[in-house]
């Protein structure tokens, strides 16, 4: 498997995916619950961060994730690469 296949597999995975991204997110309980589980207690950054997901509609996501394939590839060749 190259790259660019990775890529297109990429793109069709994430297609229409803004509503499976909001269940997740809207069911989530925040970046504090993670922070208080590594034993980091003075986190107040989860009212900010649901009223940003709230302000993203699931169409909203997708919109920012089509076409990105390129930069999908980019940021994978960056990570593997230690950049």
């Amino acid at each position: 498997m190259d790259l660019a296949y990775a890529s297109r597999k990429w793109g069709r995975k994430t297609a229409g995916k803004g509503s499976v991204w909001k269940a997740n997110t809207t069911a989530s309980s925040g970046p504090c619950e993670g922070l208080r589980r590594m034993g980091i207690s003075a986190c107040n950054i989860d009212a900010a961060w649901r009223q940003g997901v709230d302000a993203v509609s699931p169409s909203d996501f997708d919109a920012s994730i089509a076409g990105k394939e390129n930069k999908w590839m980019t940021n994978f060749e960056r990570g593997v690469a230690g950049r």
